[in-house]
């Protein structure tokens, strides 16, 4: 669309006067993490936002942290597209997550009565999160643009989440080609439909090859286009995985995540840590007091500033 100079000059002042004023001085949508949204001010508008690591270091966990965050703390209407798990494994390990059960436990459906107790009571709040979930893992590349425009007008969408591109097919010579076309597309539909969309890739195997095992931009599979066409890009390791105990200062990783800033067309790179609870593939911030799950946010929660919550509602399904 065309514009002259005047007219977006005071589009942007406006749109510094929402940021002066916000209450959580962001302009972006909150991932919940209080250094990532700190860096990143939140995942930004029009932007493709791209996630990636190795198989079961924690992609899913991560997006589903970030979905829960922005949906029930702040009422933020979310979107997933899940080609990897199907609608009711993720509320499986959405209840898992938020109720603190293991997954194993809510799979053989033995829970003991207080588990069940602390099941409902944690819940609640999911019961009226914003969350929306397509687990029609045969959706070309076409199919998912044109869902996606619809699921977001439709819902008044604020972020789409993707997992994960490497299941998307379109027809194209070879795969390196898909997936320069699939980021393409996203990209264009972030713009589109002015939304960030946050999307999970994979990693090569030449980490391997890497002696400290931390990933870099070089080691996006498929395709150098996923760096290229993506506004950021973060890559999750957790050292653990590798046998690495000890970090270079001698502290444990047992636990950690390292959340890396690869690319960041706004802002600056930086490594992050968080805490990966793998009983309940659950990740919060690492310091106790910072916002996530069952921890005091910095920022006020939805229920203090929206007058659409009810809090008299606090039926649990």
């Amino acid at each position: 669309m065309l514009k002259s100079l005047s007219e977006l000059i005071k589009e942007n002042i406006v749109d510094y006067e929402l940021r002066i004023n916000s209450e959580f001085g962001l302009n972006g949508i909150p991932s919940g993490f209080v250094h990532l949204d700190n860096v990143l001010c939140g995942w930004q508008k029009s932007e493709l936002i791209t996630i990636a690591g190795m198989t079961s270091v924690g992609k899913t966990s991560l997006m589903l942290s970030a979905v829960r965050n922005a949906s029930v703390e702040f009422g933020i209407p979310t979107a997933i597209f899940s080609y990897e798990n199907s609608s009711n494994k993720i509320v499986d390990r959405l209840f898992a997550m938020e109720a603190e059960i293991e997954m194993m436990r809510l799979n053989k459906g033995k829970l003991a009565a207080y588990e069940w107790e602390q099941l409902i009571h944690k819940t609640r709040e999911l019961n009226h999160a914003p969350i929306f979930i397509d687990d029609n893992c045969s959706l070309t590349l076409e199919q998912l643009l044109e869902s996606a425009e619809e699921i977001v007008k439709n819902n008044n969408i604020e972020a789409l989440f993707i997992d994960d591109i490497h299941h998307i097919r379109v027809t194209k010579t070879n795969r390196e080609q898909e997936i320069s076309y699939i980021v393409r597309e996203l990209k264009r539909l972030a713009r589109l439909l002015n939304i960030p969309i946050i999307a999970l890739s994979r990693i090569n195997r030449r980490i391997f090859d890497v002696l400290n095992k931390r990933p870099s931009l070089e080691h996006l599979k498929d395709s150098g286009d996923i760096e290229h066409h993506s506004d950021t890009v973060l890559l999750l390791n957790r050292p653990e995985m590798h046998g690495i105990t000890e970090d270079e200062n001698g502290e444990s990783t047992l636990g950690i995540m390292e959340l890396i800033i690869a690319k960041h067309r706004h802002g600056s790179l930086e490594q992050i840590p968080l805490k990966f609870i793998q009983k309940f593939a659950k990740i919060t911030d690492l310091e106790a007091n910072n916002f996530g799950f069952n921890n005091e946010p910095m920022w006020p929660s939805n229920s203090d500033f929206s007058e659409q919550v009810d809090p008299d509602n606090d039926a649990p399904f």
